[in-house]
């Protein structure tokens, strides 16, 4: 239950991205919540997919696309986001959060495990703590 609260939690944070002060990213972000409020995913990734393609180290498209991915059911292609991701902020903690939960879903504990791992040793405390719920389960 509480793997399921957290992966809708990331399925809401598509709304509330940091933006990184660019008045040219919120306008295009806020594009792709037009989009999406509209139901219409097949156009928000076809733009995330133009943002990336003049940008490839746009953070936040990257986490954009791969949170309607999630939404989607495509979980290999919101992985292969993250992971880009960890390729471009190796030292941040929320997107092997963010991965590790996409493989706990998918019941790849132990990719989970060390992407929860890696997160709790850069400071993610949610990683910490997912990674003991995990351990719980497995013991079970």
């Amino acid at each position: 239950m509480l793997l399921r609260c957290a992966i809708i939690a990331l399925l809401l944070q598509l709304t509330c991205l940091p933006l990184f002060g660019f008045a040219a990213a919120g306008q295009e972000l806020g594009k792709v919540e037009m989009y999406m409020s509209q139901g219409r995913a097949d156009k928000a990734l076809a733009f995330l997919d133009t943002i990336i393609a003049a940008n490839p180290e746009r953070i936040d498209a990257y986490s954009s696309r791969a949170f309607i991915y999630l939404k989607l059911n495509r979980h290999q292609q919101a992985i292969a986001d993250f992971s880009h991701i960890i390729g471009l902020q190796p030292d941040d903690p929320s997107a092997y959060l963010s991965r590790g939960l996409v493989y706990d879903q998918l019941h790849e504990t132990e990719r989970a495990a060390a992407d929860y791992r890696h997160a709790c040793t850069l400071g993610g405390k949610a990683g910490c703590s997912f990674l003991e719920q995990l351990k719980s389960r497995s013991q079970q």
